[in-house]
């Protein structure tokens, strides 16, 4: 993933982005990679430092320790992330639970203070358009010596401070390109909030014109089904739009599968009652998504023969068309301290895709169109006796189309790859493209439909600058994303 850049949009996107910055950091240390000479032109910390007409700081760049005493970071790589929000304050909570240089992550930080998008894409998109905000007396103060400032941008269209929030990030992006090649991007964002959906589709536009070869996939959390806002419906299908439009491969998450990810299967044999959290669902969701991308190693262990994982390569092996790119990430573990044989292996990997529904809501077969199966920690000779055995758990589980005979892809980690503090457990990690993707974007459209029909709450959007063809496109392009699985 050294060839990635994280595009962390909103307070989900800057916690789910610290959440996978830290699992990454447990499970794999890539090799180093070369930077320009601290000032030239490639250096993104110093162009943005002297970015203001007067002189002042105005870039953010927490980095990780790059130049002469500074090194101070735990390992010999640098992750890149971009972070753009709204709001300052909840980038400066997500900045003081991490600690980038022991990460080895250099974020970029685009925001500014107060405001907030109000749970409304339109706001998020098109910008406060009638709000005018100084930001010259709007100062961040750090308490870190290595502290970060915010590139600001009023985010209003005026240009104050160098320009609109999505101009800042691009800015950032740039510097990034400029450093890393080839470059991929990952958006980490949610649908429910104004920020996650508008900003989020504004910066998804912004990159597939600016990087129009680079690829593009985004890890995009779903809201609760009860509700955690009453606008989140419109948000939802407003941005799917974006997402069919520009994305490569949608890494879709729920955050109720999350949740019940954290109950006991049995309640009945609970030790204790276990405490819910968004922190457990962002590492829940973490482990999955870090666990499925992160690059493999050969059974020598040898950190140098680690192999990749391309954000190419996981699209074409887990999208076989732009029509049905709507992807689902599973992680199961065996339980800590169980000897490592074929049968704990088989039993992980039944317990990862046995998560999986196997009829829709219309009892018909759900199909894999196409998967991608990592698995971890188990040595050469554990899988290689008993690998046609693995081969049949994953298709009986998976059940792939006829048309496609290659739809399942795996790899298999059979070195030592954990450098990081804490111990590295076997585990088994997919994304799975199946027919059922669209399942709850269909539930989404229908809530949505009627809320249109109704006019609810549309008034807030029209005064935003959203127009009724805007969410007529959307429904109309929701409606050929379920079609589209419907025929697969």
């Amino acid at each position: 993933m050294r060839d990635v850049c994280f595009v962390l949009v909103g307070q989900c996107g800057a916690q789910l982005g610290g959440a996978l910055f830290n699992r990454a950091a447990q499970l794999y240390t890539p090799p180093p990679t070369t930077h320009p000479p601290s000032g030239g032109r490639g250096s993104h910390d110093a162009r943005h430092r002297t970015s203001r007409k007067d002189g002042k700081a105005s870039g953010t760049s927490v980095s990780s320790g790059r130049g002469k005493g500074k090194g101070k970071r735990a390992h010999g790589t640098r992750y890149h992330a971009v972070m753009v929000d709204t709001e300052l304050k909840a980038v400066r909570s997500v900045l003081g639970a991490t600690d980038p240089e022991a990460l080895g992550v250099e974020i970029n930080v685009v925001a500014r203070r107060g405001g907030g998008a109000g749970g409304n894409y339109a706001l998020g998109y098109h910008g406060r358009s009638s709000r005018r905000v100084d930001h010259s007396k709007k100062t961040a103060h750090w308490k870190a010596a290595a502290a970060p400032r915010y590139s600001g941008g009023s985010g209003d269209g005026s240009g104050a401070d160098g320009g609109t929030l999505h101009e800042r990030a691009l800015d950032a992006l740039r510097g990034v390109a400029e450093q890393v090649a080839p470059l991929s991007f990952v958006m980490v964002h949610a649908l429910a909030g104004g920020t996650g959906s508008g900003l989020g589709a504004r910066l998804l536009e912004e990159i597939r014109d600016e990087f129009p070869a680079h690829h593009l996939v985004t890890l995009t959390v779903a809201p609760f089904s009860d509700g955690e806002n009453p606008m989140q419906s419109y948000n939802s299908v407003l941005c799917h739009r974006a997402l069919d439009l520009y994305a490569d491969a949608i890494v879709l998450v729920s955050n109720d599968d999350a949740v019940e990810a954290q109950r006991p299967a049995d309640p009945r044999k609970a030790v204790a009652i276990p405490r819910v959290s968004i922190e457990g669902c962002n590492n829940r969701i973490a482990a999955a998504v870090v666990g499925a991308l992160a690059p493999v190693v050969d059974a020598d262990g040898r950190n140098g023969a680690a192999r990749h994982c391309s954000l190419w390569e996981v699209v074409g092996a887990v999208a076989p068309s732009p029509a049905w790119k709507l992807l689902r990430a599973v992680h199961a573990a065996p339980i800590r301290g169980t000897a490592e044989s074929v049968d704990a292996l088989v039993a992980t990997a039944t317990k990862a895709l046995g998560k999986l529904p196997i009829y829709d809501a219309e009892q018909v077969r759900i199909r894999t169109l196409g998967a991608q199966v990592t698995v971890r920690g188990f040595s050469e000779a554990s899988w290689s006796r008993e690998f046609p055995t693995l081969t049949q758990t994953l298709a009986r589980n998976l059940h792939p189309v006829e048309w496609n005979p290659y739809a399942v892809d795996t790899r298999f980690d059979t070195g030592q790859l954990g450098l990081g503090t804490i111990p590295r457990y076997p585990e088994v990690a997919a994304l799975v493209n199946r027919t059922d993707g669209p399942a709850d974007l269909q539930e989404t459209l229908r809530r949505a439909e009627e809320m249109f029909e109704a006019r609810a709450y549309w008034h807030w959007y029209a005064q935003c600058g959203c127009e009724q063809s805007d969410m007529d496109e959307a429904f109309e392009r929701a409606r050929g994303v379920v079609a589209n699985y419907a025929s697969a």
